[in-house]
């Protein structure tokens, strides 16, 4: 199936320096903590359109867990082949309205080049748009994947630029794919199957479900192979509780959802290799 418990992440609720601290998984120091205000800030004005090289640790691991994490659940990289990509409309996600991720390129050492884009309005209502190409290093013995190069083009900017990655920066600038649920719990997760109409096109899905009431639900829709990933939606729920501790009513806190995906992506569009 390819869902592996990692790190989770709530987007709607996390304080600046809890975003920090939870997505690159270590205390937030004094440096941190000013790193959190300023993303603070940029979250109220729209983050993209006020992101800056200082930012972009903690907002490509908050962006990275978005869309390979849900709820702390992992989409696992060898679902992807060199040049498949996905393209995503988001609704409810701070980290942007619009995403597409692609691997590129898969070295014969087992690291690889991921493409990763974003979009938003800023407060003008103008789209802004911020792409990362990211270079993974190859699983680690605890199957966790580093980041060990990145470039960026940032929005308004006319060309791509580095972004500097210490050794110290590349043992914290981590994502982790461990720990894969087994093909009877993800049978056990299944509540559903559903025919699921999406801009991509309609697919047999079977609806899989976590959480329990007071803490809100997580929800995938999967298909068998036609998708790189096989997730086709996933959501986020929050659920109310009657007095005798029964579910009452549901909202979707995010959703996001397939728009399209292929197989062409194996160019660099940042000069990355």
């Amino acid at each position: 199936m390819g869902l592996a418990l990692g790190l989770g992440l709530s987007f709607s609720a996390c304080s600046p320096a809890h975003l920090i601290d939870r997505a690159i998984g270590r205390s937030v120091d004094s440096a941190a903590n000013r790193v959190g205000q300023r993303m603070g800030d940029a979250i109220a004005g729209h983050l993209l359109s006020n992101l800056t090289p200082e930012l972009m640790r903690a907002y490509s691991m908050g962006l990275f867990q978005m869309l390979f994490y849900h709820g702390g659940y992992n989409f696992q990289f060898a679902q992807y082949q060199p040049g498949e990509f996905t393209r995503w409309d988001a609704k409810g996600v701070e980290q942007g309205e619009w995403f597409e991720k692609a691997l590129l390129v898969r070295n014969a050492d087992g690291s690889e080049w991921w493409r990763v884009e974003s979009r938003a309005k800023d407060d003008n209502g103008k789209q802004v748009e911020l792409v990362i190409e990211a270079l993974f290093a190859p699983a680690g013995e605890d199957g966790s994947r580093r980041v060990r190069r990145m470039r960026a083009k940032y929005p308004d900017e006319r060309e791509a630029k580095e972004v500097p990655i210490t050794e110290k920066d590349a043992n914290a600038w981590v994502l982790h794919t461990q720990h894969s649920l087994t093909p009877e719990s993800i049978e056990g997760l299944k509540v559903a199957t559903v025919n699921l109409e999406t801009p991509a096109g309609t697919f047999k899905t079977d609806h899989l479900q976590s959480g329990n009431a007071g803490h809100g639900a997580l929800n995938w829709w999967i298909v068998e192979r036609e998708v790189p990933g096989r997730v086709v939606k996933y959501s986020q729920e929050s659920v109310d509780l009657d007095a005798d501790g029964n579910p009452k009513s549901r909202e979707t806190v995010y959703q996001v959802t397939l728009l399209k995906h292929g197989n062409d992506a194996t160019a660099s569009k940042l000069g990355a290799f």
